[in-house]
Formats: structure tokens, sequence, C-alpha cells
């Protein structure tokens, strides 16, 4: 079973995102983004269990979101397998990714 943690501009997916539980999540993740409106929210990956097609619906429906809202949204610890369905989508190169120095 997946959550959302954290608040205050960071956020972490955790856990196994479940087919059935990706309404819920979408609804928690967008009502984060209006909280930040105009101000920026990272989204932190790192201890995320699964990564299908459906993780990736999620962040896109969160980057949607985040525009209409203007808040500046960043994805942080992506998980590799993640990551790589992504590449082989072709939209890795539209999540936007926390600046690293």
């Amino acid at each position: 079973m997946a959550e959302l943690k954290g608040g205050d501009g960071r956020i972490a997916l955790v856990g196994r995102v479940l087919d059935s539980e990706l309404a819920g999540l979408r609804v928690d993740f967008e009502r984060c983004i209006e909280e930040r409106r105009g101000k920026d929210l990272i989204m932190d990956l790192q201890d995320l269990d699964s990564g299908g097609s459906h993780v990736l619906s999620l962040l896109l429906c969160g980057m949607r979101k985040s525009e209409r809202e203007s808040c500046k949204l960043a994805f942080s610890g992506m998980p590799q397998g993640l990551f790589d369905m992504a590449r082989v989508g072709g939209i890795e190169s539209l999540l936007p990714f926390e600046d690293v120095n």
C-alpha cells in the first residue's frame, strides 16, 4: 500500500502503488499541489516499491495540476526502473527533476 508523506514543500510517495488506490493517491497529490499554489514542491520517489505505467500516469497528472496551480513541481530519487519505463515511452524529457548541485 502506498501513501504520500511529508509536507512543507517536500512530499514522498512511499510503498507499492496498487491500481485500486491510484484515484485516492491522485486526489491527495493534487491537494498537496493546491496547498503549494505559486510555490515549489518536490516529490521524493526513492522509497517507491513499484514503477508501472500507472505511477507514470500519476506523475503526469500531478504535472498538469501543478501547471494550473503555478506550482513548480520536481521529482527526486526516481527509481531506475521507473525512469527506464519513462524513457521507453519517450516522456523522460518531460519529467522535471530536482536540481542537484
